[in-house]
């Protein structure tokens, strides 16, 4: 079973619950008994690392954005990025909530939180040309107080 899933293109973690008589299939098995604790333990590894891999698709506003391919589609509509928008985009989708310009200046381009730049915006600014039906009324790609986030 898990192989024909894998072989149709289904690509989240797979943990197979396997008796003590049946012999060990060739994809990641707990076997039976096992303790409650064990299993989440297991599971949440398996998410942490599909969650942390490039070719985990995510939902941001109507595009399913796809990291490792810097590319966003909206049905046969596909937006190509670029390295450090894509980067922007992982980060805020991972923080889930408004991020402070300083902690993105940092976290995606590794400067210090003195340095005077406007990168950061001038990225903003064609991220959303790409993105946003009406750049000028952000809808996706949002500015709060001192910072951005996915809406």
């Amino acid at each position: 079973m898990a192989r024909e899933l894998k072989a149709e293109g289904f690509d989240a973690p797979i943990l197979l619950l396997c008796g003590p008589d049946v012999p060990p299939p060739a994809a990641e098995h707990i076997e039976k008994p096992f303790r409650f604790a064990d299993l989440l333990t297991r599971l949440n590894q398996h998410l942490s690392r599909h969650a942390a891999s490039d070719d985990t698709p995510m939902a941001i506003g109507p595009y399913l954005f796809r990291p490792g391919a810097k590319l966003l589609t909206e049905g046969a509509r596909k937006v190509r990025l670029t390295e450090k928008e894509t980067d922007i985009l992982k980060f805020l989708h991972a923080a889930g909530a408004t991020v402070a310009r300083e902690t993105l200046l940092h976290e995606v381009w590794g400067y210090n939180p003195a340095v005077t730049t406007h990168t950061l915006e001038t990225h903003i600014y064609r991220l959303r040309k790409k993105i946003e039906e009406n750049p000028g009324e952000a809808r996706i790609l949002v500015t709060e107080d001192g910072g951005y986030r996915l809406s």
